[in-house]
């Protein structure tokens, strides 16, 4: 019954740990994808305005942004025209150019996502600009998956737990920790535009929930109540013992007291 207890115990402990780590999570991850949207409207109207006449000043801003967030490794402006310069900041792939056109082209005013050959660990965001069918460039972030989930909690680095992270299609973009379970709680990011998948799940193995300490602790307190049972039990039954001698005692009193009596009469 105690080691039931245990177990039972520390599975919703740890079940609710992980729905409570995966909460602030995926509140985290949406704020985070919401801030891309903003980035890409910011520098689609500066590269309309001014990427002609002004690339430094698309560089500038593109650079100042891939500063104050790392999780953007690069960003991109391709003209459809493929005579012509892309710009490119950060550590963005060039051979991606043609890829990142024919996302432009299949996008009906949304934002497409896309995940980047040689960069298997992070995915595109490609948009319009300007955002009209006729648009001239097609803009794109690179966003590095794992850093887009880091943050200021040590949980996701406890042994037994996982984070998993797709694109909307289902393509793996992050798959940390063990692997062996399946997802106890799945829910994409809440944007219109970045609907990432995420998945998350702890272990829950014999090992994880009765932990050696705690079992031992749980027995050594069942030894010591049954011995204190035992000795309870043991003090009883001399009591009793002790009260069937008292009255024998007694009975034998009166018995030789009638006698005695008997014989004076």
């Amino acid at each position: 019954m105690a080691v039931s207890a245990i177990w039972i115990t520390e599975r919703a402990s740890r079940i609710a740990t992980l729905t409570a780590e995966s909460e602030r999570l995926h509140g985290v991850a949406s704020q985070r994808v919401d801030q891309h949207d903003a980035h890409l409207t910011a520098l689609s109207a500066i590269a309309v305005a001014a990427a002609e006449s002004r690339p430094d000043l698309f560089r500038e801003v593109a650079g100042a942004i891939i500063r104050f967030y790392p999780r953007i490794t690069g960003i991109l402006l391709v003209p459809l025209s493929a005579g012509r310069d892309t710009l490119e900041i950060g550590n963005a792939d060039r051979d991606v150019d043609g890829l990142l056109r024919d996302a432009a082209r299949s996008s009906d005013g949304t934002p497409v996502l896309l995940q980047l050959p040689a960069e298997p660990g992070a995915y595109a965001i490609v948009k319009r600009s300007p955002n009209t069918d006729a648009f001239r460039y097609a803009l794109a972030l690179v966003i590095d998956a794992a850093a887009l989930l880091n943050g200021d909690s040590d949980y996701w680095a406890r042994s037994g737990t996982s984070r998993r992270l797709s694109l909307p299609d289902g393509m793996p973009l992050l798959a940390d920790g063990a692997d062996d379970a399946g997802p106890q709680f799945a829910r994409a990011l809440s944007s219109n535009t970045q609907p990432l998948r995420l998945e998350t799940a702890v272990a829950l193995s014999p090992v994880e929930l009765l932990p050696p300490g705690k079992v031992a602790a749980a027995l050594a307190l069942i030894t010591l109540l049954a011995i204190g049972l035992r000795a309870v039990l043991r003090q009883r039954a001399q009591m009793r013992d002790a009260e069937r001698r008292a009255e024998l005692s007694g009975l034998e009193s009166r018995l030789s007291h009638a006698s005695r009596v008997n014989a004076l009469g």
